[in-house]
């Protein structure tokens, strides 16, 4: 359990990477929420291994089960961060968990605590820092930028 979250963890960490190494070479912007994956895979060089968190149904130890579209992510882009890109508050949410699909974006309508025995889940914030959130404090979360925090 505790080893699922440190996986998820890392795995969230190297798409941050990811995203600011897409936001230097494009003018400080992050992927179009509509196809992050698909742009981070495409100019970043991440492998799909990193959009699955372990403790998603389907993803058990090395080997990730695909979704219908072919593809699973057990992670979600935060969807008012696109216009913000690199630019947005650093203790803002960019990526969290969610139930497994591709390219999905939302806010905490999304977000699940399924992957973490319903403990909590991994966010990933704007300034690279995963932490994982305990569901009883998922609601003080930032999620725009003129939410107080």
């Amino acid at each position: 359990m505790i080893a699922q979250r440190q996986v998820c963890a890392t795995n969230m960490a190297s798409l941050g990477k990811a995203m600011l190494i897409y936001a230097n070479d494009y003018d400080n912007k992050f992927p179009t929420s509509s196809e992050w994956c698909d742009l981070l895979i495409k100019h970043t060089g991440v492998n799909e291994r990193m959009f699955c968190c372990g403790g998603t149904f389907g993803c058990r130890g090395t080997r990730c089960y695909k979704g219908v579209s072919g593809k699973l992510c057990s992670y979600a882009m935060n969807k008012n961060i696109e216009e913000l890109g690199a630019k947005a508050p650093p203790d803002m949410v960019l990526f969290f968990e969610t139930k497994p699909g591709w390219n999905q974006s939302g806010g905490p309508e999304i977000l699940t605590t399924d992957n973490h025995q319903g403990e909590g889940c991994n966010v990933l914030f704007v300034d690279s820092y995963v932490q994982f959130v305990k569901t009883e404090d998922i609601n003080n979360l930032k999620w725009t930028v003129e939410q107080k925090k």
